[in-house]
């Protein structure tokens, strides 16, 4: 059995030789009188992840194990920090926009004008000329919306470099009406 002392938290155990004291780590008279006590160690086998504290008592000191509970993982908040954190270059928006739209930077500028005058155009100006867009720049949504994309076609187009099918942006449609036949229209009919 080990022999310890517990001062301000940290355990100390009795040292092999003290002195001239050979095996003195075997002589619990001398270790008791040194202050020295019989030292619990906890069973480590089956805790994976823990911290150790020590409670002492007047005939002991007792290793504790505290299990860490890992914190419970908020899959959606994780999908968002990553979204929230992909980039891509103007480039590739100005891409997305033409073939979803057949609009380019300056289109967008003007419809920026038109339909939300209390968007700084100039601000937006730097913004397209940056080169890098952000998925978290509050513009994104925004300008998103003019464009009537949903935050969920935003983070499509930021994972994939492309908007989605204009099928895919459809939402919240009732079963009904899902179940409605549906023309097909072509391309120039298309109201965007």
């Amino acid at each position: 059995m080990k022999y310890a002392k517990l001062e301000n938290g940290v355990i100390t155990f009795a040292p092999k030789n003290k002195g001239s004291f050979l095996n003195y780590d075997l002589n619990i008279e001398e270790m008791t009188k040194d202050g020295y006590k019989p030292f619990i160690e906890a069973n480590k086998e089956n805790s994976e992840s823990y911290t150790i504290s020590y409670k002492e008592t007047e005939n002991e000191i007792k290793e504790i194990l505290t299990e860490i509970i890992p914190e419970a993982v908020d899959e959606e908040a994780q999908r968002r920090k990553y979204l929230d954190n992909l980039t891509l270059t103007s480039t590739d928006v100005e891409r997305a926009l033409y073939k979803a739209k057949k609009i380019n930077f300056e289109d967008l500028k003007g419809i920026i004008k038109e339909k939300a005058p209390e968007i700084d155009i100039k601000e937006i100006g730097i913004e397209l000329r940056a080169g890098i867009f952000e998925r978290k720049s509050p513009y994104i949504n925004q300008i998103g919306a003019l464009l009537e994309y949903t935050s969920e076609d935003l983070d499509y187009l930021f994972e994939n470099k492309k908007l989605p099918d204009v099928i895919t942006s459809i939402k919240n449609i009732s079963d009904d009406e899902a179940s409605q036949p549906f023309e097909l229209i072509s391309e120039d009919e298309i109201p965007f």
